[in-house]
């Protein structure tokens, strides 16, 4: 207690302090009189600490005093302890007040600092929703960046891709072609222009001066020269040559602009143009035969300028014609047309010139009118006219038209007016002679309404062949005489004949009336009048059964030939073996020729395999018709798949909740699944990852299983004939036989079905297998 009052006091007034007569016990239970001094010591105004010096100093005089034996010391050291204490109470008050204004003012300090804290922590707040607002910012850019990036990876590939087009279009044009830089050194070359020199890859970076080079130049100025004046000028330079005996060529020489629009070499291109001085000899010909037609053709031959109300050419004058002379002609002025042409027709050639004008291109419209003769009689005249060009800045034209003298034509027609009484009853006779012909033809004719589908007229052939009445047939609908697996074929066949007016041998069948039918080969052909409608029609039905018995018989012999075929290819192909197995040939030629024989007798036998495919699928009788559940055969063929391609890497779905079953024989089901989901994989697109969706479907006639792709596509326009074809494929991208999609096909159709593609190019394809469901 002493001690601490002594710190305090010697702190707070910075002076010694000294307290005497302490009275303790010791530790041999005496008491003992104690000295306490303390004294601060002074220290630098940097120390955080303040220094005390603390003694005690103990009286030895007073050190044996016994507690026991003096009862009146005793009394007298407590009355010193008690002034002791009342003065360190004092003290301990005194700095009990100072603590607490001391702790006031740290009180008053926290909250200062709390307040600063505070606006610290908001302005630490504000400043970190910044910072997240900038993160945010450069997240953005972060991300444009990475587009930006993409897209110049995009622009490089679309670079990458465009040398590409350019590097095939140049080997594989037939324009010969040579760059040649400022010094002219050999850049750049086609393969074509081999054609002209005995260059080869090597020659790159040789000049042109090293070939002698005479093509088509004059005596006086060389190729060099030339090709120095387009450097110097910037000047094209073109010349048709004559290379061998009966080559032409097209030299031009080009000055190469580069990006800057500096000139930075010549361009020497060579292109064949024989064809064209084929045609244009040709046309030489065909001019001068044409001038000798025009000249000496009897008609007259003109081009007439509405504007001017004059012909531009004519081969003939027409008044000449007349005999009239170039005076009288000219005596008329204005009064010539109005004076020389029939008053009634004068009024039909203004109409016609008004139709003219309004006419189309290739129209042609006729006009009858008379001329006066200079003996004074009328002379007919028939003009045939078309637009031949439009005048600009005028609503007039100018016509080309052929004029005919039809006088002779008109006074006959008098006479033939007579004549038709008696050639109509002659056509009356000859009617009735047709009607027999048509009755007894051997092929089956009848007529149709191409609007209601209904049978109009037949022959007797017809009856004979179905043994129905005419009562019976005539206003019959024409679907209704086809069997029903061949009604859509015949819907079909007589759509088209509506929008085109024609089918062409479209094999169909037809019923008989007791029962049976008949196979049948359909061809129509119709008349229309200007406007493109039907006027009549006729479709013929050839009875093809015999013909399809004997194809039958060809079929079942080509199957038996290549069998036959099979077994001398086979006895080879074992010999080969044996060659190969012999160690003791070992000259090159001799292997290479082994080599090459067993190359095409393996090819041999995948054509005689295809052949007898071919032969089976036309032959084919499909039996063990049973529902099929579409999603456990396309579970089957995925194992058979997995083996053949690694398809963990191509993404298929499938959906068969539309339509579960179809109604088929199974094992060729589950082949056409397989083919047509094989042809997906193997022509997939490198550019992206396969996806394969398989599903099903139903309409009106079909169960229907369709399976689409996003691989290469095939170009319709182009390959829409060779998807289906026989031994013909739509792509070279992979190899194949081209025979999958023509069985599939032919085997669907056996049954009613059918087969179709939906694909663009570089986008994927869509195979729809159409199967029957009245089967």
């Amino acid at each position: 207690m002493a001690l601490s009052t002594a710190l305090r006091k010697a702190e707070k007034e910075s002076v010694k302090v000294t307290y005497k007569d302490i009275i303790f016990r010791g530790k041999d239970d005496k008491i003992k009189n104690l000295t306490l001094v303390v004294k601060p010591i002074k220290t630098l105004t940097t120390n955080l600490y303040n220094i005390f010096l603390i003694i005690f100093l103990i009286d030895r005089n007073e050190s044996n005093i016994n507690l026991n034996s003096n009862i009146n010391t005793i009394s007298e050291l407590n009355t010193n302890i008690a002034e002791i204490d009342r003065e360190r109470i004092n003290l301990l008050e005194q700095e009990l007040s100072d603590t607490k204004s001391n702790l006031q003012e740290m009180v008053e300090e926290v909250e200062t600092s709390n307040e600063e804290l505070q606006a610290t922590n908001e302005e630490l707040l504000a400043s970190n929703e910044e910072l997240q607002s900038t993160n945010e910012e450069l997240q953005s850019v972060n991300e444009e960046l990475h587009t930006v990036n993409v897209e110049y990876q995009e622009k490089i590939e679309e670079v990458a891709s465009v040398n590409s087009y350019l590097e095939n279009l140049i080997d594989s044009t037939e324009i010969g072609t040579i760059f040649l830089d400022k010094n002219l050194h050999i850049r750049k070359f086609t393969p074509s222009v081999k054609k002209f020199f005995n260059i080869i890859e090597s020659d790159v970076g040789r000049s042109i001066s090293h070939f002698n080079i005479t093509f088509g130049e004059e005596k006086d100025k060389s190729f060099l020269d030339t090709l120095n004046t387009v450097l110097e000028t910037g000047n094209s330079f073109e010349k048709e040559i004559l290379h061998g005996e009966d080559t032409w060529y097209l030299k031009r020489l080009n000055p190469f602009i580069d990006s800057n629009k500096n000139i930075d070499g010549v361009v020497i291109s060579f292109v064949d143009i024989t064809p064209l001085k084929l045609l244009e000899l040709e046309m030489d010909n065909k001019n001068i035969f044409l001038q000798k037609v025009i000249d000496v053709m009897p008609n007259i031959l003109y081009i007439f300028n509405q504007e001017t109300q004059s012909n531009e050419f004519v081969n003939k004058d027409i008044f000449k014609y007349l005999e009239y002379t170039k005076e009288e002609i000219l005596a008329f002025k204005e009064n010539l047309m109005p004076s020389l042409l029939h008053p009634e027709d004068f009024k039909k050639m203004i109409i016609h010139f008004k139709n003219l004008s309004k006419s189309k291109e290739n129209e042609v419209l006729e006009f009858e009118y008379r001329i006066k003769h200079k003996n004074g009689e009328y002379r007919w005249f028939l003009s045939q006219d078309t637009l031949f060009q439009k005048i600009e800045g005028t609503n007039k034209i100018k016509h080309i038209g052929v004029a005919t003298d039809i006088t002779q034509l008109k006074e006959s027609q008098v006479i033939l007016e007579n004549k038709v009484l008696e050639r109509t009853k002659e056509l009356k006779v000859a009617e009735k002679k047709y009607h027999k012909l048509y009755d007894s033809a051997p092929d089956m004719f009848a007529s149709v309404n191409p609007k209601n589908g209904k049978i109009i007229e037949c022959n007797q052939t017809l009856l004979n062949k179905i043994g129905f009445s005419r009562n019976e047939v005539i206003g019959m609908h024409i679907i209704d005489l086809y069997h029903k697996d061949y009604k859509q074929d015949a819907k079909e066949a007589f759509n088209t004949f509506v929008k085109t007016g024609k089918v062409t041998n479209k094999e169909l069948k037809i019923n008989k009336k007791d029962s049976g039918a008949i196979d049948v080969n359909l061809n129509v052909s119709s008349v229309k009048d200007k406007n493109g409608n039907i006027l009549y029609n006729t479709s013929s039905w050839r009875d093809i059964t015999d013909i399809k018995n004997v194809l039958s018989e060809l079929e079942e012999l080509t199957y038996v030939s290549t069998h036959d075929i099979k077994a001398p290819i086979n006895n080879i192909s074992s010999f080969i073996s044996l060659l190969k197995e012999d160690n003791t040939i070992k000259n090159s030629n001799s292997v290479e020729a082994i080599n090459w024989i067993e190359k095409n007798i393996k090819n041999a036998n995948s054509t005689l395999e295809n052949l007898i495919s071919v032969a089976k699928a036309r032959t084919l009788v499909l039996d063990n018709f049973k529902k099929i559940d579409i999603e456990s055969s396309y579970k089957l063929i995925l194992p058979i798949l997995k083996d053949k391609f690694k398809i963990d890497e191509i993404e298929i779905s499938a959906d068969f909740k539309a339509c579960k079953t179809v109604v088929f024989s199974e094992p060729y089901v589950n082949s056409m699944l397989q083919n047509v989901l094989n042809n997906a994989i193997k022509y997939r697109s490198l550019d992206r990852n396969l996806k394969i969706e398989v599903k099903s479907f139903s309409t009106k006639n079909f169960d229907c299983i369709s399976i689409s792709d996003n691989g290469i596509g095939i170009d319709l326009k182009e390959h829409e004939n060779h998807v289906f074809g026989l031994f013909k494929r739509a792509s070279d991208v992979k190899e194949g036989s081209g025979l999958a999609l023509y069985l599939i096909k032919k085997i669907l159709e056996k049954t009613g079905g059918k087969i179709e593609v939906e694909s663009k190019l570089g986008e994927g394809s869509t195979f729809t297998l159409y199967f029957n469901n009245k089967n």
